[in-house]
């Protein structure tokens, strides 16, 4: 006679109890929180490999292993430089699906310089079909926003496709002495853009800015300590603000540091290769954009679109112009930036020529390049 043992009905409900808390446990260590001080969590990690795969699939697109209509019903169609299709519009469900349309972390990111011609170069690179830019442009994720996870600087970017390279600016980030690090760390692949110009031409546009919009407290002389960050100072000149009562260059006003490059720039060259940074003389771009930007569509590996159609200068407005993607017409930059410079004294000039020329020859040097200021 066979025996039949039936277990205690508190040992059954105790096992699944324990089974129950078990598999909670594995799916909340499995799914913890997006980013953590100091660690690079799974989320993060898996935000970081669906960007990095994103990556390579377009420098495959761009070497023409995948060019549109290649295997596709669309022989017709260049998906490469085809926009995200908004709610709305009526696309057919192949399409989308080839587009992949989400939002990623930026490819490219502007980190300076400040007054060297920033904005210009967006209001150009917008044209584009195959670049996006975070709306606003300076996310300040690097520095004001950096106790923020890499999913809240992903939500930042526009919707793009994955034939299409996202771009973010933020030109303080290249004064930050830890970012370089962060976004080696994160995101080693990114490509920088960095625009500087005269130095002195550079501080003057600084003075001008700082004089509209900064606070009266930069108007008092403040005391730099040794080994501390250089502190924006104002007078009611630009001589004033940049020299001495007794003569010398003030050094210790950040109006002229900031234009001392290779003091800020060396610490990102430091960590990346030097063929993610592409150096834009800003005076260069002013006179002529079409060549840069042409440079910068090759520096991204992205489809040549600028030409001497879709650049051009206007001789009756006095300003290069792009002509719009769609429609008629055209816009024209210039007509709400820049302010006109004042004359500076001649012995200043002399004086911050020979304060920024050893800055210029290291900066040289470290980039392998000439510049016509230095």
């Amino acid at each position: 006679m066979e025996t039949y043992i039936r277990p205690k009905r508190s040992f059954v409900a105790g096992t699944i109890f324990g089974s129950f808390v078990f598999g909670m446990c594995y799916y909340i260590s499995s799914y913890a929180s997006p980013f953590m001080e100091g660690s690079i969590t799974h989320a993060t990690a898996e935000i970081i490999e669906q960007d990095t795969l994103h990556g390579s699939h377009l420098e495959s697109e761009r070497d023409g292993s995948n060019s549109a209509g290649v295997g596709t019903n669309f022989p017709d169609i260049d998906l490469t430089t085809m926009q995200c299709p908004t709610k709305d519009s009526a696309v057919d469900p192949s399409i989308l699906a080839q587009l992949d349309c989400k939002k990623r972390l930026p490819h490219v990111i502007g980190i300076g310089m400040a007054k060297c011609g920033t904005g210009a170069l967006s209001f150009f690179l917008t044209s584009h079909p195959s670049l996006v830019h975070s709306v606003p442009q300076e996310i300040y994720y690097w520095n004001r926003n950096k106790e923020k996870s890499l999913e809240w600087y992903r939500d930042q970017m526009p919707i793009s496709s994955k034939h299409q390279v996202t771009v973010e600016k933020t030109p303080s980030y290249i004064f930050e002495k830890d970012t370089p690090a962060r976004i080696k760390a994160l995101m080693p692949e990114t490509k920088f853009i960095v625009m500087i110009r005269d130095p002195i031409v550079r501080a003057v546009s600084d003075y001008l800015h700082q004089q509209r919009v900064a606070h009266p407290r930069f108007f008092i002389p403040r005391i730099v300590k040794p080994g501390n960050e250089p502190k924006t100072y104002l007078n009611t000149t630009f001589e004033g603000s940049v020299i001495k009562p007794n003569g010398e260059v003030n050094t210790d006003n950040a109006i002229l540091s900031h234009s001392a490059y290779v003091l800020y720039l060396k610490k990102w060259i430091e960590l990346f290769p030097r063929h993610q940074f592409l150096v834009i003389d800003g005076d260069e771009f002013v006179k002529n954009p079409l060549p840069v930007l042409q440079q910068v569509e090759s520096f991204l590996g992205i489809s040549n679109y600028f030409n001497k159609k879709i650049i051009y200068f206007d001789e009756e407005k006095g300003f290069f112009c792009k002509s719009k993607q769609r429609g008629v017409g055209t816009v024209c930059a210039g007509a709400t930036k820049g302010r006109p410079h004042p004359n500076v004294d001649d012995d200043v000039i002399r004086k911050l020529r020979s304060y920024f020329r050893p800055y210029n020859t290291q900066l040289e040097d470290m980039l392998g390049m000439h510049f016509p200021w230095s």
